[in-house]
C-alpha cells in the first residue's frame, strides 16, 4: 500500500489514544501494598480485635497462654482443693470429752498413789497425822479442780486440741479458724461449769443446727473437724 494513500490508516505515537476507539480507554492502576487505607476504615481491625479477644477471655478461654480454663475447686495441679473444715457433730464432740475423762482418770489416780505415798512418808519422819492429812487434801484438790483447768486451758490455748480431740481430728478455735489464745481459753473453761448447770444442758445446745455448746457460745469459738489429713 501506497503511502500516499488516503485510505492507509496514521500510525499514532507509543501510549497515545483515540476518542473514538474504547478499546484503548484508560485502565485503572492495581492496589500496590503500602498505598494508604481509605479514611474511613483506618483503624477498624483495631477496634475489633480487642473486642474479640474480651469475649473470647469472657468465655473462660485463657487467650494469653492458650490453655482452657479449669473449673472452680481443682488446683494447678489437677487435684481437688482441700476440703474445708467443717463443725463437729455433737456425737464426735461427746467422744472426745469421754477420752479426756479417762485421761484425767487416770491423771487423779496417779496423784492420789502420790497423796498415799506422802502420807506413809510422812508418818515414818514422825510428822502428826493431822499434817500429813492436810497434804492429802491438798493433791485430791489439785486432782479434781486444778489438773482439769490446766489440762483443757492450756492445750485449747495452743494448738486447740486436748488428747480426746486430737484422737478425734477435732480443734477449738475461733469462728474464723484462728487460735483462740490463753484468755478465751480460760474463759471457755469457765463455760464449761456454766454449760453443766442445770443437768448439762449447755453441752446439748451442741445439737443444734449451729453446733455451738454454751460455752462455746461465751468464749466466741467453735469447735472444727478437721479431719484426719490436717497436721496441726
Amino acid at each position: 500500500m501506497s503511502p500516499d494513500d488516503p485510505n492507509a490508516p496514521v500510525a499514532l505515537p507509543t501510549g497515545a489514544t483515540t476518542a473514538e476507539d474504547p478499546s484503548h480507554e484508560p485502565r485503572p492502576r492495581p492496589a500496590i501494598p503500602g498505598d494508604a487505607e481509605p479514611s474511613g476504615l483506618r483503624g477498624l481491625p483495631s477496634m475489633v480485635e480487642p473486642a474479640r479477644v474480651a469475649g473470647r477471655a469472657g468465655d473462660g478461654v485463657a487467650v494469653a497462654s492458650g490453655s482452657p480454663s479449669r473449673p472452680a475447686g481443682e488446683d494447678v495441679a489437677g487435684g481437688a482443693a482441700p476440703r474445708a473444715p467443717r463443725r463437729a457433730t455433737f456425737a464426735a464432740r461427746f467422744a472426745a470429752i469421754v477420752l479426756d475423762v479417762i485421761v484425767l482418770a487416770l491423771a487423779q489416780v496417779a496423784l492420789a498413789w502420790t497423796a498415799r505415798a506422802a502420807v506413809a512418808t510422812a508418818a515414818r519422819m514422825g510428822t502428826p497425822l493431822a499434817a500429813a492429812a492436810e497434804i492429802a487434801e491438798v493433791l485430791a484438790a489439785t486432782g479434781a479442780f486444778v489438773l482439769p483447768a490446766v489440762y483443757f486451758t492450756v492445750l485449747h490455748a495452743g494448738e486447740g486440741r486436748t488428747l480426746g480431740k486430737h484422737a478425734m481430728h477435732l480443734r477449738v478455735a475461733r469462728p474464723d479458724g484462728r487460735p483462740i489464745g490463753l484468755g478465751r481459753s480460760l474463759l471457755r473453761w469457765i463455760g464449761y461449769e456454766v454449760s453443766a448447770i442445770p443437768l448439762g444442758l449447755g453441752f446439748a445446745m451442741a445439737l443444734g443446727p449451729r453446733r455451738r455448746a454454751l460455752h462455746d457460745l461465751l468464749a466466741d469459738t467453735v469447735v472444727l473437724d478437721s479431719g484426719p489429713g490436717e497436721r496441726a
